[in-house]
């Protein structure tokens, strides 16, 4: 019994073993973005698919405006 459970722990090892080294040479390349001319911008902004950037909005003068109120 306890020759059938040493034979188990040592193949248990022997996996486990086997897939960490494979799993240290695994590496993760994220995609490339597409590249986008204005044609296809344009249409995809039309179609829903993405959508542009808000403006920024100026903070400053905002609170200039708030300071003279008072």
């Amino acid at each position: 019994m306890s020759k059938k459970i040493a034979l188990l722990s040592k193949l248990i090892i022997l996996i486990l073993l086997a897939t960490a080294s494979n799993a240290f040479d695994l590496k993760i390349v994220p995609p490339n973005k597409p590249i986008l001319n204005k044609e296809v911008k344009e249409s995809k902004i039309l179609k829903n698919i993405i959508k542009p950037k808000e403006k920024p909005k100026k903070k400053l003068f905002l609170k200039k405006k708030l300071k003279k109120k008072k």
